[in-house]
């Protein structure tokens, strides 16, 4: 390090070496408030640390001279970067990372309050110190010794609090105000004021995780970290003659499981399973309303079933395995009514289930709410596609966050693949509907390398039959899925029905409104609005003062935890691109797709990031009249928001998302048909 720190002063000569010499107040020869640019090296030797500078870094610089500190930031990303700003007056230096802490230097240390209760991943904010000048430039270590816990089994990690016992026993202090002085480069800090630190974690954790926590480096007769999970149960790991040093990180084991309580993320209609466990749930609306029933148990539940490659990736389902096992994905569902929690054990499967609270007379059920299981082998975060940017968000400066797959879907392993498909919502409606067992298979035309011929999705004569993905139903409730044409229903009729399409008019049930689904009324009746508004200055300006922003999760959003249906905006603005005769070429590049080789599912990439940042959307068709369509033909998504036009003449309709040979917006499409969500995060 020292022969580096030598080369950094070399390289620096060249920006100090044109100083004027008078108003000198550095030993380098720097004026006082003079621009500078100084090297500093990052120090790290924890992979899952903070290992490289980025653009907009900030450090914090203090002197031995000077009263006031100065912030240098760097554009620059890598462990060896230059910092500018401004000098101060000094001939031996201090810095410190994050540069928002408060810190105070006496001329020859730095002072900083470690807090007995942190909150938020540690990973990007960990204290570092730098000890230098402005003519060689800064060294930076850790100021504090990292700690590795991992945490194995499934439970809710709550906090993690470390506490320890210096060489004679006596309890040491780990939280208050810290000391740091410099040996060399390398900071020693002494804390004094509080015995413990706790770390507030609130993490869900599913086979293993590990989190980094940081205590004062030293020697330690004993050293404790406890996890306390979202039950209130605390467990401790104890570790004799502890060394804790601020060069590595010092590992730490706790194996724990508890019931995971999924609504700690949030209340929602829908709950993301990724492992086997024991999970639970609070038996509410999304907006809080407590419910009430006799019991719980399954509703209706997907199956093993035998998949059936075929070449190019092409991969269907021929059937469930018999004979069908009702615990394929879930089992064990309780109700506690005093708690009012719902609960249950998963297998790991990936597979959908739904859950229904329900109250019982004379032996007969009635069904409260349901709720959605997904189980999906994954977490929700290793879920996400983030940092979305297509053409139109880069130009407004803005990126978005989406769900990597239709809720409901097995997997993401091919656009062709049975499993990607999910399953199907009526527009405004929480109720999952079974997807397609299978995909249409098209022929390109003749002649053409890039134009499919039409009309080869999969199609079922009959509602919930030959194309519906296989699942067993619970016969205590004694019902099935259906198909009720003329059936006059309102919204809280068909919570009880939650297994039942139905159409009147051209709607799932008498009484739905606008907001169903958390928008409200789009400004524009067709895709031209969408299209045009930045090139007409009068409409631009109806468009920002009449379009309706999304007002968060509704009681029917079918979306997970901090995740909702996206508005036709959004949709619009992420995925959209239309370059066909007779319509607008205005977003022709607003993505980069790649179409399936066997039907008219895309890969879609991001405009500033295709070679890593991807997201399938293959093609679901939808369920009308209970009856699959144009599966593997056709993708019509739904958006929460609605048709003014259509809406105003008595009826309500959804946008559709239709992705084909083209990706446009289209308002049409009535309530009653099921199509599939795009979850987007909520911001």
């Amino acid at each position: 390090m020292k022969t580096r720190f030598t080369l950094l002063s070399i390289a620096l000569m060249a920006v100090v070496a044109g100083c004027k010499d008078s108003g000198k107040e550095n030993d380098g020869g720097i004026d006082i408030g003079q621009e500078i640019k100084v090297p500093v090296v990052l120090n790290s030797s924890v992979a899952d640390l903070k290992t490289s500078w980025f653009s907009g870094d900030k450090i914090r610089v203090f002197s031995d001279k000077s009263s006031e500190s100065t912030i240098l930031q760097t554009s620059g990303t890598g462990s060896n970067v230059d910092f500018e700003g401004k000098s101060i007056a000094g001939d031996v230096f201090y810095a410190f990372y994050p540069s928002s802490t408060d810190v105070l230097c006496d001329g020859s240390s730095l002072k900083f309050t470690v807090p007995s209760s942190i909150s938020g991943d540690v990973a990007e904010s960990f204290p570092m110190a730098g000890y230098g000048n402005l003519t060689e430039g800064f060294v930076f270590n850790y100021a504090l010794a990292p700690i590795a816990v991992t945490v194995n089994g499934n439970t809710h990690v709550m906090s993690l609090k470390i506490e320890a016992k210096d060489t004679s026993g006596n309890p040491a202090d780990m939280s208050g105000e810290a000391l740091v002085t410099f040996n060399g480069t390398e900071p020693s800090v002494k804390v004094q004021g509080g015995e413990t630190i706790q770390f507030e974690i609130n993490k869900m954790v599913t086979g293993s995780a590990t989190f980094y926590i940081y205590a004062p480096a030293g020697s330690y007769k004993t050293m404790a970290v406890t996890l306390e999970d979202a039950e209130g149960v605390c467990v401790t790991e104890e570790i004799n003659d502890a060394v804790l040093s601020i060069s590595r990180a010092c590992q730490v084991m706790i194996s724990h499981s508890s019931r995971i309580n999924l609504s700690a993320e949030g209340l929602s209609n829908c709950y993301v399973v990724s492992a086997a466990g024991n999970y639970k749930f609070n038996a509410k609306k999304v907006d809080g309303t407590p419910l009430t029933g006799s019991a719980a148990d399954y509703l209706w539940t997907s199956v093993e079933c035998n998949w059936t490659p075929v070449d190019d990736g092409y991969t269907y389902v021929t059937g469930a395995v018999e004979p069908m096992n009702p615990e394929w994905v879930i089992s064990d569902v309780e109700y506690d009514q005093e708690k009012g929690e719902i609960s249950f054990n998963a297998s790991g499967n990936v597979g959908n289930a739904v859950i229904a609270l329900y109250s019982e007379a004379s032996g007969i059920r009635q069904i409260i709410w349901t709720w959605h299981i997904w189980a999906t082998g994954i977490s929700l975060d290793q879920m996400k596609v983030e940092h979305w940017q297509s053409k139109h968000l880069v130009n407004e400066d803005k990126e978005l966050t989406w769900l990597d797959r239709n809720v409901g879907a097995l997997n993401t392993m091919n656009t062709d693949n049975a499993g990607i498909l999910g399953t199907q919502y009526q527009w405004g409606r929480k109720d999952p509907f079974p997807g397609a067992n299978s995909i249409g298979v098209g022929t390109l035309k003749e002649g053409s390398t890039t134009t499919f011929n039409g009309g080869f999705g999969v199609t079922e004569s009959e509602p919930f039959t030959t194309a519906t993905m296989p699942w067993k139903v619970n016969e205590a409730f004694a019902a099935d899925f259906s198909y009720l044409p003329d059936v006059d229903h309102t919204v809280a009729d068909m919570a009880r029905i939650p297994m039942t399409m139905t159409n009147t008019g051209g709607n799932w049930a008498s009484d739905i409104t606008v907001d169903m689904w958390g928008d409200g009324l789009a400004p524009f009746d067709t895709w031209k609005g969408w299209a045009m508004y930045n090139d007409i200055a009068d409409e631009k300006e109806t468009y920002e003062t009449t379009r309706k922003a999304a007002v968060g999760k509704s009681n029917q959003d079918p979306c997970p935890p901090g995740y909702r249906v996206p508005t036709c905006e959004e949709l619009w603005n992420s995925f959209a691109g239309w370059i066909a005769n007779g319509y607008t070429d205005h977003w022709g590049d607003n993505i980069s797709t790649g179409r399936s080789k066997r039907n008219y599912g895309r890969m879609i990439h991001s405009y500033t990031d295709p070679e890593n940042i991807k997201t399938r959307i293959p093609c679901d068709g939808y369920r009308e009249g209970g009856k699959l369509v144009k599966v593997g033909e056709a993708a019509y998504y739904w958006a929460s928001t609605v048709d003014p036009v259509n809406y105003a003449n008595g009826k309500l309709y959804g946008f559709r998302w239709l992705v084909g040979s083209n990706l446009r917006i289209e308002g049409c499409g009535s309530t009653a048909i099921a199509r599939p969500v795009r979850c987007i995060a909520i911001y």
